[in-house]
């Protein structure tokens, strides 16, 4: 069941940022030119391709978007259509690299993915160095790496990038940010004039609020009332508008979709 059948729409709740847990880092340039001798590197944050796949399943539904490959000599091109609206990006990775062929098919995907908007912010956020592990293929905390490059990148608005968002609040999992963390903020001063930012909590709200609107227009629920007894009965237990996730929003969607489809076949019989 997807979220919503409209790109725009889709594309501002995509472009969002990525929960810290759903990072992952890896080392880049190194700080000796002698990489055994080492302590430090570059931290190049990135996302699985799964999770990109996760998203798209959710927000357009698994059967509204491909990513199509097309070789280009020793390139890959990816041919991601989201919608019904195509966008592509080329991909190739170092021959001696390992998975070299998987590398560059994610790569690709990535690109055209980024070509959509989805994901291009991670191209701008703030370069740190972080301590390598014994092995120089790591980082000894990877976890609190991703988490500082989200606090010292918290607004990339003037980066050269359209990005209305506050990093600092996608530190942890969707709905699972634990504020004891020890290495997060805890006092840290406000910007004195800070732009109008926009949260998951806040495209949550707005498709909440569209949800209510077609449960009315589809008279299964006017009220307040009348919306939480609809909420309980599609998602099998009573759950608040705050704790309502993009999941949640796709199953009562769908269900309100099934409603609309099936109120003009009663009404002609």
């Amino acid at each position: 069941m997807a979220l919503t059948d409209n790109y725009e729409e889709a594309i501002q709740i995509l472009r969002e940022p990525f929960w810290t847990d759903r990072l992952e880092v890896r080392p880049g340039s190194f700080n000796n030119r002698d990489k055994n001798q080492a302590t430090k590197a570059i931290a190049l944050v990135y996302y699985d391709w799964r999770v990109m796949e996760d998203r798209l399943d959710c927000v357009v539904g698994p059967a509204n978007w491909r990513a199509h490959l097309v070789p280009w000599g020793p390139k890959l091109i990816c041919e991601l259509t989201i919608l019904g609206v195509t966008k592509e990006s080329s991909g190739e990775e170092e021959s001696k690299k390992e998975n070299v062929g998987t590398a560059t098919e994610a790569q690709c995907k990535k690109r055209a993915a980024s070509s959509h908007g989805i994901g291009r912010y991670l191209y701008f956020v703030k370069d740190i160095w972080g301590e390598l592990n014994k092995y120089k293929n790591g980082f000894e905390d990877p976890d609190a790496i991703i988490r500082q490059i989200y606090r010292e990148s918290r607004n990339l608005v003037g980066r050269s990038i359209d990005f209305p968002y506050d990093l600092t609040k996608y530190i942890g999992s969707p709905g699972r940010v634990n504020p004891n963390r020890q290495d997060q903020p805890s006092a840290e001063p406000e910007p004195e004039e800070a732009p109008a930012q926009v949260g998951q909590s806040d495209v949550l709200k707005q498709m909440i609020r569209k949800a209510k609107g077609r449960a009315g227009k589809a008279k299964v629920a006017s009220n307040a009332d009348q919306w939480s007894v609809f909420v309980s009965k599609v998602l099998g237990s009573p759950k608040p508008d705050a704790q309502i996730d993009l999941k949640d929003i796709a199953k009562i969607n769908g269900e309100l979709t099934r409603l609309e489809q099936a109120q003009p076949a009663q009404a002609n019989g």
